[in-house]
């Protein structure tokens, strides 16, 4: 069976969360730097309905455009988040696939394929929040993108379009730009969309969102089943040790 083609992780991306709200003083001085006051109220939006979250879980849908796929790839799922650092995204359509962050460990398992993957990001999880916009502040996110509005939502429009492009150039080798769609009503992201590095479009799409859920410790625990073959390395992820695809199979 081929091997998945490589993809940035995107579900990740579902879990910016915005957390410091902004004080007039600091929307001042933004406004004399020049920053358009529009997307300054979009991200005050954002602090505010996100700055109370703990844990969330969400139905996602993720539509991929890739070079490598003749036509548009979708997948269905559910993610899962805690704020103490804690990721799982559980694909069930069209196939069984569990990814989960925890720890300074990042594993996969593709169950139908008998595939296991794991990669330690211990050393690199800072720099892989910081690059996907995961859990940082709208202080954060302006030192680290520019971001301009692009869609303005009206009486017939739900969400508000910011476009986020990485201010480095070594992140925009992965990244080109994010667009984040922003609920007029709720505060919360509704849609992502991810252009990566080599031109590959990735939208997410996110729908009954639970704010605080009770999650269970074991959501985020992936043991592999005993004899099957780990690669060092998430090749099905886009990742691996020296930031190429890697498929380096070893027996537990």
């Amino acid at each position: 069976m081929p091997t998945a083609p490589k993809r940035l992780p995107v579900l990740a991306l579902a879990l910016v969360v915005l957390v410091s709200a902004l004080a007039p003083q600091a929307l001042a001085e933004r406004r004399r730097r020049g920053d358009d006051p529009a997307v300054e109220q979009v991200l005050a939006r954002l602090d505010r309905a996100q700055q109370s979250i703990r844990t969330l879980r969400a139905r996602i849908v993720e539509t991929r455009e890739l070079a490598v796929l003749e036509k548009a790839e979708v997948l269905r799922g559910t993610l899962y988040f805690s704020r103490q650092g804690l990721v799982r995204w559980e694909y069930d359509w069209p196939e069984r696939r569990v990814y989960v962050l925890a720890h300074g460990e990042l594993r996969g398992l593709i169950p139908s394929r008998k595939r296991a993957e794991r990669l330690d990001v211990s050393r690199r999880q800072d720099r892989i929040e910081r690059m996907l916009a995961l859990w940082q502040s709208a202080a954060d996110l302006r030192r680290e993108f520019r971001i301009e509005l692009v869609e303005q939502g009206t009486s017939g429009a739900a969400a508000d379009a910011l476009r986020l492009v990485p201010r480095s150039r070594r992140v925009r080798r992965r990244i080109q730009e994010l667009r984040l769609w922003v609920d007029r009503e709720t505060g919360l992201l509704d849609r992502i969309r991810v252009v990566t590095g080599g031109g590959d479009i990735v939208t997410l799409e996110i729908t009954e969102i639970e704010i605080n859920p009770e999650l269970s410790a074991a959501l985020f625990r992936l043991e592999f089943p005993k004899g099957i073959e780990v690669a060092e390395g998430l090749s099905s992820f886009g990742l691996s040790a020296d930031g190429e695809t890697a498929d380096r199979g070893v027996r537990r």
